[in-house]
């Protein structure tokens, strides 16, 4: 539906949210997706009520035992290179922070028409993930300031300059959405 441009703008703040809340949940039972993007992201359309948003696809997630701090170990890169962390496309230990960044990449993506890293090779993208900071999605298509600052949180190579969580992710964004609307 992302690439149709078939998601409405009163659908939006609904699915979003949905979405923080479905990872606040996997995280809550200590579970890293680790490939979050649109092509994991279902909207189911029932017969009799609204549509919602299904994440599909934990083939790489992982399930942190307790007190363990990382989802991957180190050296190891797995996922989708255009919604990679820079930790994960690094090979370091990773941790629901994570699928914050992919959250960033995603609404960059929807926001801006665009991926904030372009690339020819896996490797390309990787190193800019690393790298290279992204252009907020406002210098591509009008996106209100509060959003363009909070995806470009999201897009923050430091982990702990991110949404330190899905619910906060989720709260904060149902706010400048709401602010967006009216």
């Amino acid at each position: 539906r992302m690439e149709r441009g078939d998601l409405s703008g009163d659908e939006m703040p609904s699915f979003l949210t949905q979405i923080c809340d479905a990872l606040d949940a996997a995280h809550g039972e200590n579970i890293v997706h680790r490939d979050l993007k649109p092509e994991n992201v279902w909207i189911v359309t029932p017969k009799r009520g609204k549509p919602f948003v299904k994440l599909l696809d934990f083939g790489i997630a992982k399930l942190l035992s307790t007190g363990e701090k990382s989802a991957t170990q180190t050296g190891m890169v797995m996922g989708t290179p255009h919604y990679m962390s820079p930790e994960q496309c690094h090979g370091k230990a990773v941790d629901h922070r994570t699928d914050i960044y992919a959250m960033g990449v995603m609404r960059s993506q929807l926001y801006s028409g665009r991926m904030p890293f372009q690339g020819e090779t896996f490797a390309e993208i990787l190193a800019k993930q690393i790298v290279d900071t992204p252009e907020p999605p406002s210098k591509h298509a009008p996106v209100p300031a509060e959003l363009d600052r909070l995806i470009m949180r999201c897009l923050a190579k430091d982990p702990a300059a991110r949404p330190q969580s899905a619910k906060e992710l989720g709260q904060t964004l149902g706010q400048v959405l709401t602010g967006v609307a009216a």
